[in-house]
């Protein structure tokens, strides 16, 4: 457990305020990191 905090915050999105959220339930951990993609892929 403690790696995958550490992988979150070391991972984590800094050019948003957006926060970083683990959630705890009671058959599992799920960790949440807001994306801002920083750039566009043109698929047409």
């Amino acid at each position: 457990m403690p790696q995958l905090v550490a992988n979150i915050i070391a991972h984590r999105e800094y050019t948003s305020a957006a926060p970083a959220t683990m959630m705890i339930y009671t058959d599992r951990v799920e960790f949440k990191n807001p994306n801002v993609p920083h750039y566009s892929r043109n698929t047409g």
